[in-house]
Order: C-alpha cells, then sequence, then structure tokens
C-alpha cells in the first residue's frame, strides 16, 4: 500500500515549535526505533497502520525538545530477513495481533530471535489490537514481553469516553492529563502475575453495557532492565491528533527507549490528518 505525501498526511507545523528559554533539548544520538506495522484491516481511517506508523515516524522526528533519533518504518509487514534488528532501542508494533493471519511471530525462527532481543533489555511498544493474540496462543510470550495481553475478541468499547491518568510520577505522564475522546479500546487484559513490574498510566470505565474501570495504557519494567509500553487505543488514525494522546505515545516510545522524557513531555507539532 502506497503512503501519502507527509504534506497531505500530517498538518503543517503549528506555532509552539521553539524551545522555551532555559529548555534543554534531549540528545538521542546513537538511539534507533524501529516501527512495524501490518496489513490495514478495517475501513478509511481504521486499523490504518501503515498510515498510522508514517504518522508517528513524523512525529518522532519532529519532536523539538529531543533530537538525534534514527527511525526506521516497516508499515505493513514485518521486516525481511536481511534486515538486522540488532542495536535497536526500542521496537513498536501496530498490526492486528488477531487478524493479521499468521501473526508474525507465529515464525519461530523470528520468534526466537525477538525474544533474544528482548533478554537483551530491547523496549517494546504495543499500540491496539497489537496488544492481542489469538485465544489460542501458547508460543508467543506477549505478557511476559508486555507485561499484559488481550486473548481473543473479548470484548471492546468504541464511544466517547473520559480517560484518567492514574500516575502522575511516571515520565510517560509528563505534559498531559485526563481526557476525554472517542476511540475503540480493549477493556479485559490478562497482566503478569500479581502486576509485578506494571505501571497503570490511563484508566477508563467501560465497556458501557457492563461498566468496571479498566487499565487502558500502562507501562512495564522487565526483568533485566528491559521496558515496554502497551496502549489499546488508536483504533483510528485520528486518534493522534489528541493531543494528550500523542504526546503519551511519544512519551511512551522514547522511556522504552531509555531516553530521558522532557520535563514537559515531547513536543511534536505534527498532527496526523486522515487519508
Amino acid at each position: 500500500m502506497p503512503l501519502l505525501p507527509a504534506a497531505v498526511m500530517l498538518a503543517c507545523l503549528v506555532a509552539g515549535t521553539t524551545l522555551s528559554a532555559g529548555e534543554a533539548s534531549i540528545d538521542a544520538q546513537g538511539k534507533r526505533i524501529i516501527l512495524i506495522g501490518g496489513t490495514k484491516s478495517h475501513g478509511p481511517g481504521e486499523h490504518d497502520f501503515p498510515h498510522g506508523l508514517a504518522a508517528i515516524k513524523q512525529a518522532l522526528l519532529a519532536i523539538t525538545n529531543v533530537h538525534g533519533l534514527a527511525v526506521d518504518i516497516y508499515p505493513d509487514a514485518w521486516p525481511p530477513a536481511s534486515v538486522s534488528l540488532a542495536g535497536t532501542s526500542t521496537i513498536i508494533w501496530y498490526f492486528d495481533g488477531i487478524q493479521e493471519v499468521p501473526h508474525p511471530l507465529l515464525n519461530p525462527d523470528r520468534r526466537a530471535a525477538f525474544a533474544a532481543l528482548m533478554d537483551q533489555g530491547v523496549g517494546l511498544v504495543c499500540l491496539h489490537q497489537a496488544t492481542s493474540l489469538p485465544d489460542d496462543n501458547t508460543s508467543i510470550p506477549l505478557t511476559s514481553w508486555l507485561g499484559g495481553c488481550r486473548y481473543g475478541m473479548i470484548d471492546r468499547a468504541n464511544v466517547d469516553l473520559p480517560y484518567t491518568q492514574v500516575h502522575a510520577d511516571s515520565p510517560v505522564c509528563r505534559g498531559w492529563a485526563s481526557f476525554t475522546y472517542k476511540d475503540e479500546i480493549y477493556p479485559t487484559l490478562a497482566f503478569v502475575p500479581g502486576g509485578k513490574g506494571v505501571t497503570p498510566l490511563l484508566t477508563a470505565v467501560a465497556p458501557p453495557e457492563k461498566p468496571a474501570t479498566h487499565t487502558i495504557a500502562w507501562t512495564f519494567d522487565r526483568a533485566g532492565g528491559g521496558r515496554s509500553f502497551g496502549f489499546t487505543g488508536l483504533h483510528y488514525l485520528s486518534s493522534m491528533r489528541n493531543e494528550a494522546v500523542r504526546r503519551m505515545v511519544l512519551n511512551g516510545i522514547l522511556w522504552t527507549a531509555h531516553i530521558e522524557v522532557p520535563a514537559g513531555g515531547a513536543d511534536s507539532p505534527l498532527v496526523p490528518q486522515s487519508p
């Protein structure tokens, strides 16, 4: 699928793109981020992983208070075997973990190589249905990598909801607060036993027909120093237009890559537009 030009997909730079007096820019030289997408699986502007990852890449490279990032993107499929993931700081999954058939990591060689990266402390970010696996999965240890996972099509909420920030002390929560917007999120997740290493960042009361408070975004400190960030939102390409969502996602990416999150959060003025 061809990607739209950045000028079409992204709005122009808005006011406030320069650093304020005394604000230091974080040096991220030597940090490499890889974005891995998959096949678009829904209607216009939904599960649009190729365009969504292109927007995230542009937003990362446009952060005004972080410089030096290297960002590689594979927008609609897992990188070919000829591409080495060694030396990566963090890897972003934004594909359909259930409807992408077969799941990329059902390939045993690819799975073993990815597990080695996790053991080495490479960061992991999973967005929307990349937080999910088929309910009969027994081979992909996503829960141990991400801290939590959705198994199968358990439930979902696709309504305008208030989202509550619940851990303001986390670096990923810098520069944004609780907000309300429409997205599709997954209420029911299976977290590691006792939630050890998991820090909830964002909660919502869902689904409407059986309301309860559920974690929607979280960080996970893995054994050995690796860091992970999960967010079940971003069903819509337009979700990244919400400044709080955009800043949270960018902060999460930086944090998993062991890059200092700026005091006011990642400041990126590029706002994705629908194709």
